[in-house]
Parts: C-alpha cells; sequence; structure tokens
C-alpha cells in the first residue's frame, strides 16, 4: 500500500538497499496495526475492495454452514463454546472486510505515522504496564478515529 521511495522519504533512509526488507516488513507490520486499530480491511482501490467483499461474503457462508454443522454434532456445552468463539472470530474477520475502505491521503499518513514508529523502536519500549512498541503513536490514533468500525459483537447473527 505505501510505496518503498515514500516509506524511504518518510524515514529519511538514505542508503537504498540494505533496509529495503526490513522497511518492507515495517511498511505490512504498519498497516496491519492500522487495520486492526480501525477494525477494517484497507485497500489501494475500489476494484480491490469490491472484489474482496464477494469472496467475504462467500467465506462468511462457508464458516456459517461449519458453524452450524458443528454445533449440530457437539456434545457438550464447552464445544459448543469454542465452535461459537471461532465462528465469532471469522465472522469478524469477513465483516472487517466487508466493511474495507479505500486507503486515502489521511490513513496513508497514518501508516507513515506508525512505520516510524516501529523504524525508530526496534526494540520494545515499555512505559508502563499497557503500553508498547506496538501501540499505534497518539497522532496516528487521532486521525484514524473517523474510520473506526465497532460493527455487530453479537456473533451469532448472520
Amino acid at each position: 500500500m505505501i510505496d518503498l521511495t515514500l516509506a524511504r522519504q518518510h524515514l529519511k533512509a538514505d542508503n537504498e538497499t540494505v533496509e529495503d526488507d526490513l522497511i518492507e516488513q515495517y511498511i505490512a507490520s504498519a498497516t496491519s496495526a492500522c487495520e486492526g486499530y480501525c477494525n477494517r480491511k484497507f485497500y489501494q482501490t475500489l476494484q480491490q475492495k469490491t472484489e474482496d467483499y464477494q469472496v467475504a461474503l462467500a467465506d462468511l457462508e462457508v464458516a456459517r454452514d461449519a458453524r452450524d454443522a458443528a454445533l449440530a454434532a457437539a456434545t457438550n456445552d464447552e464445544v459448543k463454546w469454542i465452535v461459537i468463539n471461532d465462528y465469532i472470530a471469522k465472522r469478524g474477520a469477513v465483516l472487517a472486510r466487508c466493511n474495507g475502505v479505500v486507503i486515502d491521503d489521511t490513513i496513508t499518513a497514518a501508516i507513515l505515522m506508525m512505520l516510524g514508529h516501529f523504524y525508530r523502536n526496534r526494540q520494545e519500549v515499555v512505559v508502563s504496564q499497557y503500553s508498547g512498541a506496538t501501540q499505534l503513536p497518539a497522532g496516528a490514533k487521532r486521525i484514524l478515529e473517523p474510520y473506526l468500525w465497532v460493527g455487530d459483537l453479537g456473533g451469532m447473527s448472520a
């Protein structure tokens, strides 16, 4: 999603080849962290989003059928809860795709902020019990707020 040239410029990384693999890994991690914060999948183009939407709906149907079959075969409540929790996780991932968003300059800025955070904090930084290097910088959180999607947390509905 983020071009390597733009990432290098943002990081002020002068050497063009030594750290390319590392920067590409940080780009993927920064994108994933921002997607996780927003609870949405990010897409480069509307066409990618539209195509994945159809696949996501099919994945949801498969997960629903697997849930129903497993619940019918379950013999005790513990197994049923495992099946239900597995379905809720799969459903959440599908809904994050169905409610995905095409990245714009604002999302790009947040990903670049997170990229810079990963690049500069290569080791865990613990300030308190609840913070660390994988937490989004405050600026990135602030600019991603309009893109947050909470969704249906019930899990058992269609």
